[in-house]
């Protein structure tokens, strides 16, 4: 009976012990699948991160030529309003210049009248 209750022992604790390393292999199992998806998971981040920053690397590309053509179109703009003014202080100079000949010729006019009556 003793041999028996020995061997029942056995018996049992040989179905705990292969019922536990099923479960640790279903463990592993599923420890190498949750593995397996961080890695999909961690591979598709950097693919996401590639893009991103080759989509920052252009879009910094077309910030900067942007800045160059703003800076460009500012710099004509600059000219162009310089231009502008020196044609309107050439023009303003111009008509002070015939206004003082026309007040010359006025005086001149006044001053011939003024002998013109003295005579």
């Amino acid at each position: 009976e003793r041999v028996t209750a020995l061997e029942a022992q056995a018996q049992a604790e040989s179905k705990a012990a292969r019922e536990h390393e099923a479960t640790l292999e279903a463990a592993a199992v599923s420890a190498r699948a949750a593995a397996e998806a961080s890695r999909m998971e961690v591979s598709a981040l950097n693919t996401q991160l590639q893009r991103l920053t080759e989509q920052l690397t252009l879009d910094s590309a077309s910030a900067h030529e942007l800045l160059g053509s703003l800076q460009v179109a500012q710099q004509e703009q600059r000219e162009q309003a310089q231009r502008q003014l020196a044609e309107v202080m050439a023009d303003f100079e111009q008509v002070i210049a015939q206004a003082q000949a026309e007040a010359r010729v006025a005086e001149a006019a006044v001053a011939a009248g003024r002998a013109e009556q003295e005579k």
